[in-house]
């Protein structure tokens, strides 16, 4: 026989004892350990993943605690502003009406 086909032979050979050894069932004890080492690894992963959803839930909370705080801040500016400037518009009414003479409409001041 030629060298080519022990060549062929040997490589042939080489992946068939290669697919083999990656096929064949494991003994019990064996996939036991390797179940029991992933859970470990599984477990360990949760746990992680556990924190870093716990500080991403408090900086969530944090952040959306100072955007309310300043939205409450702007929105008191603005009621003070809107009260003086009614209160400024009622000064200005009153005294329009005093210098032309005109009653002030039922239930104003």
């Amino acid at each position: 026989m030629s060298r080519p086909f022990w060549v062929g032979f040997a490589v042939g050979a080489t992946v068939g004892f290669v697919t083999a050894m990656f096929t064949a069932p494991r003994p019990g004890q064996e996939v036991r350990g390797s179940l029991r080492e992933r859970g470990i690894e599984l477990s360990k992963q949760a746990v992680r993943l556990t924190e870093e959803a716990q500080r991403l839930s408090e900086e969530f909370q944090r952040r959306a605690a100072e955007l309310l705080e300043q939205e409450r801040a702007k929105m008191e500016e603005l009621l003070s502003r809107l009260s003086r400037e009614t209160g400024r518009l009622e000064q200005a009414a009153k005294e329009m009406r005093e210098s032309s003479g005109a009653q002030p409409p039922e239930g104003a001041n």
